[in-house]
């Protein structure tokens, strides 16, 4: 799972807010009636726990009551003591800032079905403060290599958990590395899955990206810095066309390079996660692609590629 990278204020602060994230996972709401009952619904609205009419009339209730939705679902006895407990737990581990919500609702949904408490859900979905990211491929890299510190890497776990980052994403973001080190880190990963490369190399790779030998990276282009990719989706056409929508605008290299790392850490398809993720419309991706081997055979300059891949976007946008 993968989100895009804000720059506001507000996803800044989100660091603090994560690094006191409780555990257990959260402390209860101070009282249930003062609850957001649009954060409710969602978190309960894909778990086909209630029907949409018992929600419809719940919410009546809860509003002429001025009561908790959940609440009045589990006093009409639509739902049990214990789907109330992991429904009032997936909403403060949001609410509180600690679980990126997409998150909140795949584990929660897991653990009505399961009739498996949500705090150890998390845990089975490697999404608990105490084990989020713990066997992810690229943390072992960096930790074995000892690259950043214990505490630096909490920090970027937390900021995972918070916004649904990849660790990758978050270590951008905590200016723990920089963009070039992340491009040599996908691109060096890729070839290590294909077994163009060697662990020992690979970490050697990192170790001199770390120490600031590899900046120069961060001015080429996406397509020439990740190469490794293409070898490991079996694809190099999939990177000129997300080298242009990244140069239109309309993709930053950040998301692009979340997504590729969920897709070697979880050994699948970029397209896979794309999807799973939303990153973007896949008629804009085909376009781009096309688009692409028209500049690339100087049919057309790469401007006016852009420009043709922003009208697409804003007739899809409606």
């Amino acid at each position: 799972m993968t989100a895009s990278i804000g720059t506001s204020a507000a996803y800044i602060s989100s660091v603090t807010m994560t690094e006191q994230a409780l555990t257990p996972v959260a402390k209860q709401s101070v009282h249930s009636r003062y609850l957001d009952h649009g954060l409710v619904l969602d978190l309960i609205a894909d778990t086909s726990l209630v029907d949409a009419d018992v929600l419809t009339e719940a919410l009546k209730t809860a509003s002429i009551k001025e009561a908790s939705l959940i609440d009045v679902l589990c006093d009409g006895c639509f739902i049990a003591q214990s789907d109330k407990r992991d429904i009032m737990a997936a909403y403060d581990a949001v609410s509180q800032g600690f679980l990126y919500q997409p998150w909140a609702k795949q584990a929660l949904q897991s653990a009505l079905q399961q009739f498996i408490p949500f705090e150890d859900m998390l845990l089975v979905m490697g999404l608990h403060p105490t084990n989020a990211f713990s066997e992810c491929f690229l943390a072992e890299l960096i930790c074995t290599s000892q690259l950043i510190s214990i505490s630096q890497m909490e920090r970027a776990r937390l900021l995972c958990l918070s916004r649904g980052l990849t660790l990758g994403q978050s270590f951008v973001q905590l200016g723990l590395m920089n963009i070039a080190t992340y491009k040599l880190l996908i691109d060096g990963t890729a070839r290590y899955r294909c077994g163009h490369l060697s662990l020992v190399q690979l970490k050697e790779m990192v170790a001199s990206s770390f120490a600031g030998f590899n900046a120069s990276g961060q001015w080429l282009k996406l397509s020439q810095a990740v190469r490794g990719f293409a070898t490991y989706c079996a694809s190099p056409d999939l990177l000129e066309a997300l080298s242009l929508l990244v140069e239109a605008e309309l993709l930053t290299e950040i998301t692009v390079l979340g997504v590729m790392e969920s897709a070697l850490e979880r050994s699948v398809s970029f397209d896979q996660v794309a999807v799973e993720c939303s990153m973007i419309e896949p008629a804009l991706v085909t376009l781009a692609t096309k688009l692409a081997k028209r500049v690339a055979s100087g049919e057309m300059t790469s401007n006016n590629a852009c420009m043709q891949l922003r009208e697409r976007c804003r007739l899809l946008q409606g």
